[in-house]
């Protein structure tokens, strides 16, 4: 994870096949969430990802690149889903990110506890 975090020039992450995701912590989650440099990141898995808190985690790292005006371009995430509604319920709806969960990933989460989920 702290290579994650402070490395700049990791620009490609091939977890491929490597089954680690129901391994994974949110602290991975925000370390790629706040990463500069990350282009593309494959995390396909044969066995699929029954674990709905790292599928929640995983799009808000995601989207959570996205407003720190991160690098990620690419991801891959084949076998993670065993129907449509874990896709919707889970990875989809986690994409929508407030300045309040901004707040308790990288910032004050006193000042976080105060904000309204917008």
């Amino acid at each position: 994870m702290k290579l994650i975090k402070i490395s700049g020039a990791i620009e490609v992450l091939n977890l491929m096949h490597s089954e680690i995701a129901p391994y994974l912590t949110e602290e991975f989650f925000i370390a790629l969430g706040e990463n500069k440099t990350l282009k593309y990141l494959n995390m396909n898995s044969k066995s699929g990802v029954n674990n709905s808190t790292n599928i929640s985690l995983l799009a808000k790292a995601v989207a959570m690149n996205a407003k720190r005006n991160g690098s990620l371009e690419a991801l891959s995430i084949a076998g993670w889903f065993k129907n449509l509604s874990s896709f919707e319920g889970y990875f989809v709806k986690s994409l929508l990110v407030s300045d309040k969960d901004h707040e308790l990933w990288y910032g004050d989460k006193k000042q976080a506890q105060e904000m309204k989920k917008e």
